[in-house]
């Protein structure tokens, strides 16, 4: 195994647990990521695909943990050439594993209300949008944009004809992901607003007293014969 100086990968149970199993271990030189270019090549596709379903799902940055949980919940059930059409799931696990629960990230979800939690006139459903996969069970985590919270459940009915974002809000908002933290600092800074204040009123300019002017010609050279 080959792994970078960071602690996690330092710690001597983590040693001694490869060291057990017969695994040999390598570090890398400090801040030399090329060393370890598999991990650091996984890293850019992982992020590449985070970016793309975020402009797909119209969903803000701040869920690209949930999008990456998603991605590597699909990748690992994905086959792959160099694994002559096994999927890594299959190679760690012995079993080929099912893909009939994948559905699209960011489509609209309707999670299910126990009816000890509701009375017999209210909703049985609750609207919100898929983030990904639930993590220790089965089920899929959605995303409740009126309660502002991730809830985990196998009840749930999806429908991937519709977009999320665009069914609850009204459009998808495409985010410019490269300048969007800092246009959000640039509106919080008081001191911006004052100076994007001032500058968007700008002085009436003062004429100009053109009678002042005078025109000079300019002294030409006598040509060396």
């Amino acid at each position: 195994v080959r792994t970078d100086n960071g602690l996690e990968f330092c710690h001597k149970d983590f040693e001694t647990f490869l060291r057990d199993l017969g695994i040999k271990i390598e570090r890398t030189s400090f801040y030399t990521p090329e060393l370890n270019g598999i991990a650091e090549r996984f890293n850019r596709s992982s992020m590449e695909a985070v970016r793309t379903m975020l402009q797909d799902s119209g969903l803000q940055p701040r869920f690209w943990a949930e999008a990456l949980h998603a991605y590597v919940h699909t990748k690992n059930r994905c086959s792959h050439k160099l694994t002559e059409g096994k999927t890594p799931m299959e190679i760690w696990s012995g079993h080929k594993p099912s893909i009939r629960h994948c559905r699209t990230f960011g489509s609209l979800a309707y999670v299910y209300i126990p009816t000890v939690n509701r009375n017999k006139l209210q909703p049985k459903a609750k609207i919100g949008i898929l983030v990904g996969y639930a993590v220790n069970r089965r089920g899929y985590r959605v995303w409740l944009p009126k309660e502002r919270k991730v809830v985990e459940s196998i009840h749930v009915k999806i429908d991937e004809t519709k977009n999320g974002v665009k069914t609850l809000f009204g459009k998808v908002k495409h985010y410019d992901y490269a300048i969007y933290q800092l246009d959000q600092n640039l509106n919080n800074d008081s001191d911006c607003r004052a100076q994007d204040e001032k500058s968007s009123s700008p002085e009436k300019p003062s004429s100009l007293d053109i009678s002042t002017w005078i025109r000079l010609e300019k002294p030409r050279k006598k040509a060396k014969g």
